[in-house]
């Protein structure tokens, strides 16, 4: 016998968005590792993506309908980059059928409540502007009432990622995080945002960090003492948890470790900093952290 082809339990729908191919998303989803899925990946092609919404969402209708003819018994879990996680709000609105089968939907940088960069790239709505800037907030709440639902933004200019706001981004019942460093383009990129969906995918409501116990640990490092919070867009991420709850790092002069605690949301809980004397200390206190929120610590 020969060998059988491996069954599919699992469509998962990835697709780009504006002035994009399905490249990098095809390789986000394949990254994700998902167990017996099947990754359909649609290009819409770079220029079609700035004309007209509708002809965009026929071509991922046409490739979900065919996908999900093939395999009638598959579920469907969906991740999709800005424009993409909007043809997905309409096609799961258009086809409340899909809901049974829906498990997940990943927003990735999603303007849901309207692209406010839209009126100006498009002052007249003789493009793809006129759809972008839509409010589509009451069909993804409706959505996520039914279906978990995450969405990530970036923080390239504080509460904006360059392109979308925090503000168009949030979805009232879903899951909203923060992605440090990331802007629009390089969410779909990062490795951050690869954890962040593949813990979302794998336990959609993770238990809530005790922020409270954390900051505990690190506040006893001896000689640490309050820095300024604003500073934590500059450091790296040292630990990152699966409801987005980070600790990062920053070297300081003279000779200072900078320390911060964010929430997913990207809030500052705690900023401190850390004396060349206490830095074995903050060593220690991060292996605890580690150690007592192993189950819940994104691949490093």
């Amino acid at each position: 016998m020969g060998d059988e082809a491996p069954a599919i339990h699992t469509l998962l729908f990835a697709q780009h968005g504006v002035t994009d191919t399905n490249v990098a998303m095809q390789r986000f989803a394949e990254g994700l590792g998902l167990p017996g899925a099947r990754v359909i990946a649609p290009s819409l092609g770079i220029v079609r993506t700035w004309l007209r919404f509708e002809p965009l969402i026929e071509i991922a209708e046409r490739a979900a309908e065919q996908a999900l003819r093939e395999h009638p018994d598959a579920r469907i879990r969906v991740v999709g980059h800005s424009m993409g996680g909007l043809i997905w709000i309409d096609l799961l609105s258009r086809h409340p059928e899909w809901l049974v089968r829906t498990d997940r939907l990943a927003l990735i940088a999603s303007p849901v409540g309207g692209s406010e960069l839209a009126p100006l790239l498009d002052p007249l709505g003789l493009t793809i502007g006129r759809d972008l800037r839509v409010d589509r907030r009451a069909r993804a709440e409706a959505i996520a009432a039914i279906v978990p639902t995450l969405t990530i933004v970036g923080n390239l200019l504080g509460p904006h990622d360059g392109v979308v706001s925090h503000e168009s981004a949030r979805v009232l019942t879903a899951r909203f995080v923060l992605a440090p460093g990331a802007n629009h383009a390089t969410l779909r990129n990062s490795p951050w945002v690869t954890r962040l969906v593949r813990a979302f995918f794998e336990q959609p409501s993770p238990p809530e960090t005790d922020l409270a116990a954390i900051v505990a640990r690190i506040a006893v490092v001896p000689g640490i003492r309050p820095a300024d919070p604003r500073l934590r867009r500059l450091a790296r991420i040292q630990l990152m948890l699966a409801d987005g709850t980070t600790i990062r790092l920053l070297g300081a002069i003279p000779g200072l470790e900078l320390v911060f605690v964010a929430n997913g949301e990207g809030a500052c809980v705690y900023a401190g900093a850390v004396p060349p004397t206490g830095r074995a200390a903050l060593r220690r206190a991060l292996d605890d952290i580690r150690q007592q929120h192993r189950s819940l610590l994104l691949d490093p």
